[in-house]
Formats: structure tokens, sequence, C-alpha cells
């Protein structure tokens, strides 16, 4: 698991604010482990928040970064990854290679949960659950109002 700490950062300006990523251990689901993805976005001035001005006018994208916990933190996550333990050299490579939005939507499609896949309630649920055993007094549901489908 040591590899999802090279996860570099260069795909974050076609990710969501934040990911769950869950990495399926293979025995029962209560050993697997959850991190967050949060995409840090980066502007030149944040002068024009305040006057209704176009924010995507002051983005500075080559500053963008990422962080990478090893729990689950925030309320509203916009994605999740599934990665078997078996896959996760893959899935990191494939990551750290995508330089372009096509190669980010075949990477999704790939390791992506969409709101449409059969599984979605599963793995929400998952979350949700490993939450609150890991967190039970600071754990709540999880909000996927802002939930894309990517």
């Amino acid at each position: 698991m040591q590899n999802a700490l090279k996860m570099d950062g260069r795909v974050v300006q076609y990710s969501p604010s934040l990911t769950f990523l869950r990495v399926v251990m293979g025995g029962q689901p209560e050993d697997d482990l959850a991190y967050s993805i949060i995409y840090n976005k980066a502007y030149t001035t944040v002068s024009n928040i305040l006057q209704n001005e176009n924010i995507e006018d002051s983005r500075d994208y080559k500053n963008d970064s990422q962080t990478i916990l090893p729990w689950l933190e925030g309320s509203y996550p916009n994605f999740f990854y599934v990665v078997q333990l078996d896959k996760i050299d893959t899935f990191v490579e494939q990551y750290n290679n995508i330089s372009t939005i096509k190669d980010y939507k075949l990477f999704i499609m790939r390791f992506g949960i969409r709101r449409t896949n059969e599984d979605f309630w599963h793995h929400a649920d998952w979350f949700n659950e490993h939450h609150r055993q890991k967190e039970p007094i600071l754990s709540g549901i999880f909000d996927l109002n802002r939930y894309q489908n990517r």
C-alpha cells in the first residue's frame, strides 16, 4: 500500500474535489482500507470570489495539488474508486499517467463507481459503515448530493 503515497497529482485538474478510495484486501469487508483523495485548487487571486466575477479566470492549474489521507475525510464525497489490492500498482501507475480527459475517462471506466453502477449503494454503504467503525463519535451519513456520475 506504500505505492498510494506515490500518486503524484498531475491528474487533479480532471478530478472531483473529494474522492474516496476503497482498497479491497481480499478478506472480510471490515479489513478493507479507505483513503481520501482531496483536490487542492490553486488560484492566482481570491479577491474575485467576493466580487461575483468568473472564478475560473483566476484558476492556477499548474499549482493544483492533491492530498491523500489514510482515512475518510469530509462529508460530501464526489466519487468512489474501488481497487483490489493486487491491482493497486496498476491503479497508481494508470492514475499517474493520466494526461488527457480521455485518459481520465478510461481510468474511471476501470476503477470508478458511477451512480449508475448496480453496486453503487453497496459501496456507499461500505464507506458509511467503515467511517462509523473507525470514527464512531465523528461519523454520520455521507451526503451524496454532490456525487458525480463522471
